[in-house]
């Protein structure tokens, strides 16, 4: 008989524990969240690093890593809104002839804010500040065919009749990188003069000519401003603090891979029985994103805009930052490398600054292993490859004293020979004959005799060295 009672309430442990399940979730759906945001932005920082270091890779490992689509359009927006790419980089990757790039191109091009009306040549310098321009032709001739369709379809008013068609725009563009080149390079002894400009140009709009105002307002303006070929934040950065480095044999350490990421005021330590004098063995680390440089506090005789003197450089790949424990040299550590041993004996201003020095070196050190595990994955693959063919070739061997003749007497490519079996010598359509072996002349045994003057095999044939040379 069914109860009129209510069910008994639940008790306030249970209703805690069903509490507490919920904040466990609400916790573990946070860290996973947490996580995969820490995930994200490593693939990322090590995705923009493989492409400043080779950008077919660098899309390779960022598609993989689900960070964009792998589409034209993905890709396109991808490098067009993400900092710290290479604009060298970019340029060399929308040069490429393949299909997928030329998309790419396309869709970058087309992704340039452009209003009707505008200049061409102040189009152009709002193109070019995208990305650096390549040196091979036929990615320039690439860029800027995708730059005319876009100008063409974007800024020409049919009713101006000022271009005709986007081969117009092509040829005029090309026209202006040039001028650029001839007006603002130091080593052009004669620039071109608008007389000249206007004649190149003749005829380029279907067999008729531009307005000589159209030529000399784009003449005047190029003149006066140069389109910049930016260099990278990264290079140009590189490069001031090379330039305010000191001492014998600095390294060029300028690349487009290549970004610093800070820089450290610390104490080496000479002695660790022995507090360091106050003021002695200052020390500035600079710390980039795959190695490490080590300098010491200027001369006091030094120019005025030296800021330090270069010690040495020191690679990430394997490197580890140990912390060490003294009493008398707090926020101490060690640099070892990949061998064990002692790179540098340094000493922290505070638990802080070293705190983040060695957060910040662990990270990037973990990034070059991985990239070095890499490179060293790839080396044994090509490795394997290169013994197989050995192998291959050192089994069927290729001589030229066996290669057969055509029918008029013209030397084909020679075809190994391959053993047959002993018991199928004679063949129904052929006979088949073993090839002859070639005899290398036997050396006299020598008391003394120069390597240099050896006589060496053939290296494809499969006689072996002789024995003079195989004492050797």
């Amino acid at each position: 008989r069914p109860s009129s009672r209510p069910p008994p309430a639940a008790s306030s442990g249970a209703r805690l524990r069903r509490g507490g399940g919920h904040r466990r979730s609400s916790a573990s759906s946070y860290a996973n969240s947490y996580m995969s945001a820490v995930h994200h932005k490593t693939w990322l920082r090590r995705g923009i690093a493989r492409f400043n270091r080779d950008p077919k890779k660098g899309i390779t490992y960022l598609c993989e890593h689900g960070l964009m689509p792998e589409t034209p359009a993905g890709v396109a927006n991808f490098l067009y809104t993400t900092e710290g790419l290479s604009k060298s980089m970019i340029g060399e990757y929308l040069g490429d002839p393949s299909p997928f790039v030329v998309a790419v191109l396309k869709a970058f091009t087309s992704a340039l804010p452009l209003t009707r009306g505008s200049l061409v040549d102040e189009a152009l310098r709002e193109y070019l500040a995208c990305f650096r321009l390549p040196g091979e032709a036929q990615k320039i001739d690439r860029m800027m065919d995708a730059f005319a369709q876009h100008y063409y379809a974007t800024c020409v008013d049919p009713a101006d009749g000022t271009f005709s068609c986007a081969d117009t725009c092509y040829v005029l563009a090309f026209s202006i990188v040039m001028l650029n080149t001839d007006a603002h390079n130091a080593s052009v002894k004669k620039p071109m003069s608008l007389e000249e400009f206007v004649a190149n140009n003749r005829g380029i709009d279907n067999g008729r000519d531009l307005p000589r105002d159209v030529l000399a307002g784009v003449y005047v303006r190029i003149q006066q401003q140069e389109l910049e070929l930016e260099e990278d934040v990264n290079v140009r950065e590189v490069k001031r603090l090379m330039s305010r480095l000191g001492g014998k044999a600095v390294p060029a350490l300028a690349a487009p891979h290549r970004r610093l990421i800070k820089r450290f005021a610390m104490t080496e330590v000479k002695d660790l029985t022995h507090k360091s004098p106050k003021g002695k063995h200052l020390r500035i680390l600079f710390l980039f994103d795959d190695l490490l440089l080590l300098a010491k506090a200027p001369r006091w005789n030094s120019p005025a805009h030296i800021q330090a003197e270069y010690r040495s450089t020191v690679s990430l790949v394997g490197l580890k930052g140990v912390p060490l424990e003294s009493s008398l040299h707090p926020h101490a550590f060690h640099l070892i490398d990949a061998h064990g041993g002692t790179v540098v004996l340094l000493k922290a201003p505070s638990a802080e600054v070293k705190r983040e020095f060695l957060s910040l070196l662990d990270l990037y050190i973990e990034d070059m292993n991985e990239f070095e595990e890499a490179r060293l994955s790839k080396v044994r693959r090509l490795n394997g490859r290169t013994a197989a063919t050995a192998t291959a070739t050192a089994t069927f061997p290729r001589c030229r004293r066996w290669s057969r003749r055509g029918k008029h007497g013209s030397s084909q490519r020679s075809t190994p020979w391959r053993p047959t079996r002993p018991d199928a010598r004679l063949s129904s359509r052929r006979v088949v004959r073993e090839p002859p072996r070639r005899r290398h002349r036997q050396q006299q045994p020598m008391p003394y005799r120069h390597r240099s003057q050896e006589r060496l095999p053939c290296h494809r044939c499969p006689v072996g060295p002789p024995t003079a040379l195989m004492a050797l």
